[in-house]
Order: structure tokens, then sequence, then C-alpha cells
């Protein structure tokens, strides 16, 4: 798709890290405001914080929004753990020139943001967890999840060997709409505000392009990607000290609010944010100026 094209090639940046791996980046918002991490969801990329571009120009705030290696357009990193993402992050701010940030990690970007405000938190200025995916690996009953999460949970375990097949697939997929099977059987499982929120025609594009950027490299990034949420994560929460907001809708199908509910309660730092009906797409787009205006108060 055209538009597609377009709007990656607008928003691809990149740093060259010590190992000599490419990480891409997109940049939105202001162009010197008050910086601003952005940790995309999966199967997402860099492109998903484009929803915050014109509230980050009203608002003076910087969005940095970078592919995880082997997603979007950055290079794969075989073997990657979620303990791996922060010091990636590291020297990401180092290279960009960003002393502190404020974080903010998506649905699958939660737990790296988690990482993150552990490993470096006398650069983190506030942590936000949008519908942010939970450590699996602690919890045992995962039937309030949606079906197409409870598939992928049980065939990880032989996607080795769905691999090759795996990519094809991958690639039909993201040349379907949500109004399309098996995109549409997706959707019908969602929240119903979540249902309306897709039907929008701007929601609706710019989900799609995240999705399709991120497949952009194959199945295996995407797979080693996903490993962070079901294996331990082992993260010392007692070494933040800076605010975690945690927002979560109660009606959120993609990640059931208990299990937000019982992350935050982890976290000495946390302050939550559970709002009545909102869904897991619902709420990031329709709350991005509440989301944003309590991250710059800390």
């Amino acid at each position: 798709m055209q538009i597609m094209i377009t709007l990656s090639e607008q928003h691809a940046q990149f740093v060259t890290l010590g190992s000599g791996q490419r990480l891409c980046y997109a940049t939105f918002g202001a162009e010197q405001g008050i910086p601003l991490l952005y940790f995309h969801g999966w199967p997402s990329s860099r492109l998903q914080a484009h929803s915050l571009d014109s509230l980050g120009k009203e608002l003076g705030v910087t969005i940095y929004s970078p592919d995880r290696p082997g997603l979007g357009q950055s290079d794969h990193m075989e073997n990657r753990v979620l303990q791996d993402w922060p010091s990636i992050v590291s020297e990401f701010m180092d290279l960009l020139g960003l002393p502190a940030a404020h974080l903010m990690g998506v649905s699958g970007g939660g737990p790296y943001a988690l990482a993150t405000a552990c490993a470096l938190n006398d650069r983190i200025l506030s942590t936000s967890i949008v519908c942010g995916a939970p450590p699996l690996a602690e919890l045992e009953d995962r039937s309030a999840m949606i079906w197409p999460y409870r598939a992928l949970l049980k065939a990880r375990p032989i996607m080795p060997a769905l691999l090759k097949p795996a990519i094809p697939l991958t690639r039909w997929i993201a040349s379907k709409t949500y109004e399309e099977p098996p995109l549409s059987w997706f959707v019908s499982t969602l929240a119903q505000k979540d249902r309306d929120i897709l039907k929008k025609d701007e929601a609706n594009l710019f989900a799609l392009y995240s999705f399709r950027e991120a497949l952009s490299k194959g199945a295996p990034g995407l797979i080693i990607d996903a490993d962070a949420y079901t294996n331990r994560w082992d993260l010392d929460y007692t070494q933040i000290t800076h605010p975690v907001h945690f927002w979560h809708g109660t009606a959120d199908q993609n990640i059931p609010f208990n299990m937000a509910q019982h992350l935050a309660s982890q976290i000495p730092q946390a302050i939550p944010h559970w709002l009545e009906g909102e869904g897991h797409y619902s709420l990031p787009i329709q709350h991005s100026r509440d989301i944003l205006n309590c991250m710059l108060m800390a």
C-alpha cells in the first residue's frame, strides 16, 4: 500500500549501536520538546506512536519511538531477552543526546518499559504502562485472555518448526483489513469500545500500518519479542523511585484487568488509573491527553 510505504519512509531514522546493529526509530511531536521514549506493542512497530504526533506538538513533547530488534526496520538480534533491552535503550539515549526521558510502554511494550525503569531509574523521569502485558509466567490462569492469545501461547513450544510456513502466512494476514478475515475474527473478540474505535478510519489505518511494518522482516523477530511475555522477568521493582502510572480499562479483553491489578500491586511506586468500560485499543486513543498530562506532572 503506497500510503504505508510513504509513512514508513518518512519516519525511519537510524542509529548504529556499538554491536554494529542498526536500530530504527521514528520521531513525532514537538521538534525539541520534553523527551518521551515510546515502546510499541506486539505485533507493532515505531509507527504506532504516530497517534501522539499532534498531541505531542501541542503539549511540547518529543516522542522517540524505536523498533525493537527484529521488528520494523531494526536489525535482528539473535537470542535477545527482555533484560537486554535497557542497555540498548541506554545506548540509544546516549546517541540521541538524552540524559533523561519519560517512558511509555503500550500493551506489549509494557514489560520493556518496566525493565528499563528498573535498570535505568536515574535516567527516567516517569513511566506510563498503558494496557501493559503482564508476567504470564507468574499467572497460571490465562482463561480470561482472548482466544487468539491463548492459541499463540499453546503453539509457542512448536513455533520453531512453524517459522518457515509462518513467514508467508504473516505477510498474507498483514495484507488484510480489520473488516476481512482473519483480522475480522480477531476484532469480533474485542470489547465493544475497541470494535467501535477500530471502525474509525484514522485509527484503523494507523493500527494496520504499524502492524504491517512490524511484519516486514518476517516471523523470527516477532517470536523472540513475544517471548518476553512468557519468560520470567526477574525484575527488581524496588529499584524504581520515580512514578509508574498504570492505565488499564476494565473491559480490556486482550490483557484482562485483574492481570494489570496483579502487576501494579507488586510495584511500590505504582499509581493506578483504572478506567471503567475502556478496552485495549480505545483507552490509548481516547485518553492520550490524560496520559501525557499525568506524565508531565512528574
